[in-house]
């Protein structure tokens, strides 16, 4: 159940894949060089690599680049998977971003932002066995809040 963890991972994020190291400057040196040098040069990459992607990045001196997300097909696989969810109450509404004047602040720490606690349960305890017993997440994710 791991694999199918990082599968839809890989969907919801885009799958990751590993270029060689050349690829990875070429990259970068058609990025400084402009729009158009680093269009052709991504087009080169994905045609190489098979993919499609929407973001490079190096990481432990290796270079990765990030496919497209498919977000269907991981709410499709999602569902399989959560047997249930509870979403909280909004905290910090409205953003301090709406206030009226344009002389806002930004919070010192996050929890002046503002978020929504919610719980994900699983169908089968499997699908997490492969994390650390305990394990919390705190994570942004963009969207709307329903009234």
């Amino acid at each position: 159940m791991k694999e199918e963890f990082e599968e839809c991972q890989a969907l919801d994020e885009g799958a990751e894949v590993r270029i060689e190291p050349g690829d990875g400057a070429m990259l970068s040196a058609a990025d400084a060089e402009g729009a158009d040098a680093y269009e052709q040069a991504s087009l080169r990459i994905a045609e190489k690599y098979g993919m499609q992607f929407r973001m490079r990045r190096m990481s432990n001196r290796e270079w990765y680049i990030q496919g497209e997300r498919d977000g269907e097909a991981f709410l499709d696989r999602a569902y399989g998977i959560i047997n249930a969810f509870e979403v909280g109450e909004p905290h910090n509404m409205p953003p301090f971003w709406d206030a009226d004047d344009d002389d806002f602040v930004a919070p010192k720490t996050l929890d002046g932002y503002p978020y929504v606690e919610f719980t994900l349960t699983a169908r089968d305890a499997r699908y997490l066995a492969h994390l650390s017993r305990g394990m919390h997440w705190a994570t942004a994710i963009y969207g709307e809040l329903e009234d």
